[in-house]
């Protein structure tokens, strides 16, 4: 089969691989489309969570089920797996289910995972497996396009829940990137007033779309904030930026006892924290990584509607130019999703 490896930081091409072989317990799977996440390029051109190389890149993917391994039964909500035919959509990580995070009900910092795409091969190939009671089975009449934000709307509604809010709260997204537009949904959709904070105008009218009732940009942010009536200033704060500007202006403008969320990646995102300040303030400081939890709810909410998602999707390019897509979404920030087709045969 074909696949795109990376071999280096920012090196990587398509090659020539052996067909994989659905080990015990898992799927043999034909992408149909696959999504590029912002993980993946700082993978690709950051060497960020060390990659394993060298290894397929890609974890966002609508697929095609085309081989069953001895040993499957049933996923992680319960369902049966799904069979020859099928699409289905993948919970990227794997966790091992012994290791103390694990045994709490911590799946997603289990600490021996395997993750698609960064430390086991991923979904920009022409085939790839996954263990079955991580696949979960795309209903018919959802379109690929709704789809493939199954798995980054889960990550959403996880970085929402770690807030702690309730409805009626003040949540503040920092980033207007898809993630972010999605995390600004994800809080609508809980009750939440949701404010967003992005520097480029097309995605702050995205935001809009997407339920913010109030958009600026950063260096506005507190007028505005001030103007849509926040006086007290959010109750939580996510960032989705991976960028030290902006987590080192969540830590300074969170008011007293609120929470913060990081969820960016990226070699930016290191910075010297002023603690006396949280001290002070007693901030609730936490990561927040993939989901725990949320694969079921994220497609009732976009299976039933309730999830406008259209417009997020703004290039379309073939896998084979994964590399174009990986340097697109790093260096314009004006661009939503994107998506690499995989076309039969």
């Amino acid at each position: 089969m074909r696949a795109f490896q990376m071999t280096g930081v920012g090196s990587g091409c398509v090659v020539d691989l052996p067909d994989p072989e659905p080990g015990r317990g898992e799927l043999l799977l034909r992408p149909i489309v696959s999504g590029v996440c912002s993980t993946d390029v700082h993978v690709y051109l950051e060497a960020v969570a060390e990659p394993a190389l060298p290894v397929v890149l890609g974890h966002e993917s609508v697929a095609e089920v085309i081989g069953v391994g001895q040993g499957t039964g049933w996923n992680a909500y319960g369902e049966s797996v799904p069979r020859e035919g099928d699409r289905v959509v993948v919970e990227p990580l794997f966790p091992c289910r012994t290791c103390t995070s694990c045994v709490r009900g911590l799946p997603n910092v289990c600490l021996n995972s395997r993750h698609m795409g960064i430390t086991r091969d991923g979904c920009f190939a022409e085939m790839f497996t996954a263990p079955a009671w991580r696949t979960t089975k795309v209903p018919d009449g959802l379109r690929v396009e709704e789809a493939i934000f199954i798995e980054p709307f889960a990550c959403a509604l996880h970085f929402v829940t770690l807030s702690g809010l309730g409805a009626g709260q003040h949540l503040l997204v920092l980033g207007g990137g898809p993630a972010g537009l999605l995390t600004v949904l994800a809080g609508t959709l809980a009750g939440l007033t949701v404010a967003l904070s992005e520097p480029e105008p097309a995605r702050r009218a995205l935001g809009g779309v997407m339920g913010a009732q109030a958009v600026a940009s950063p260096d506005h942010l507190q007028d505005v904030l001030a103007e849509a009536g926040w006086r007290s200033g959010p109750d939580a704060i996510i960032e989705v930026t991976g960028v030290s500007s902006a987590v080192a202006q969540a830590l300074d403008i969170a008011p007293p006892a609120a929470t913060v969320v990081l969820t960016g990646i990226g070699l930016d995102a290191r910075l010297a924290a002023n603690t006396v300040d949280v001290v002070l303030r007693e901030l609730t400081v936490r990561g927040a990584v993939a989901s725990r939890g949320q694969f079921a709810r994220s497609l009732e909410l976009i299976a039933n509607g309730l999830a406008p998602l259209g417009g997020l999707v703004t290039h379309r390019l073939a896998w084979t130019q994964a590399d174009e897509a990986l340097r697109t979404v790093q260096s314009d920030r004006t661009i939503g999703k994107v998506l690499l087709d995989h076309p039969a045969g």
